[in-house]
């Protein structure tokens, strides 16, 4: 029962926090769908050399997986109370040589390197293809239902 004003304001505070940690979990379970495709539209054994299998369609090829290792997805808000999620390319150890390799592999680059190289890339649009992507709303969708079923079921 309940002993006042002060009493009730504690008690919706800590249902708010609560719900705030679920959405958040939903959240970023539904961001972590959009990651793993992101990271499934490599082609593994990319390359220059005659070697090497040549690049499929519109997706990228990789010989590192630097890129597939830096595609991340986390809460976007500071108290991590969940609202929207976003998956981004995160800058590597070294600045962010990942973020402008990502950005040269979506909408391309003609023109010099940073070593003077003349270079022709066509783009290849893994961002937007998988945002654009039904499927994978779907999926996050689903995902985002059940943390929130497994919440109202009291198991979180």
């Amino acid at each position: 029962m309940l002993k006042g004003s002060k009493e009730l304001q504690k008690q919706l505070n800590s249902i708010n926090k609560k719900v705030a940690g679920v959405i958040g979990k939903a959240t970023l379970r539904a961001g972590l769908v959009y990651e793993k495709e992101l990271t499934g539209q490599f082609v593994k054994g990319g390359g220059t050399s005659a070697k090497t299998k040549p690049p499929v369609a519109d997706y990228p090829t990789t010989r590192t997986g630097n890129l597939e290792d830096s595609i991340q997805a986390n809460i976007a808000t500071q108290d991590r109370s969940g609202g929207w999620a976003k998956v981004r390319v995160a800058p590597d150890n070294k600045g962010q040589k990942m973020v402008e390799y990502a950005h040269r592999i979506e909408y391309g680059f003609i023109g010099l390197d940073s070593m003077g190289r003349y270079i022709q890339q066509m783009p290849r649009p893994i961002f937007r293809r998988v945002a654009s992507n039904i499927i994978a709303e779907e999926k996050a969708k689903t995902e985002f239902r059940k943390v929130i079923e497994i919440a109202l079921s009291g198991q979180i």
